[in-house]
């Protein structure tokens, strides 16, 4: 998916810088493994696309971990 979408838009757009944000955690990816990891696979797979633009001279495509965003202590009680 993510490649096609990419090609398409920066074939409409060249110049338009791009950010790929991988989705932040939920409190349920400490109770649910599966979820935890579901967004880290999906997070790879994000990753390894923008690192693939890249490589082809994409100079203006970028990569945000959304576990990022929050500090680990945002989920303790």
């Amino acid at each position: 998916k993510y490649p096609a979408f990419l090609r398409l838009y920066r074939e409409r757009y060249p110049k338009i810088p791009i950010l790929l944000l991988s989705r932040p955690p939920f409190a349920k990816d400490l109770i649910q493994e599966e979820m935890l990891q579901k967004r880290q696979a999906k997070r790879d797979i994000i990753q390894q696309v923008v690192a693939q633009r890249v490589d082809a001279g994409d100079k203006n495509i970028y990569f945000l971990d959304g576990e990022l965003l929050y500090d680990p202590e945002d989920f303790e009680e």
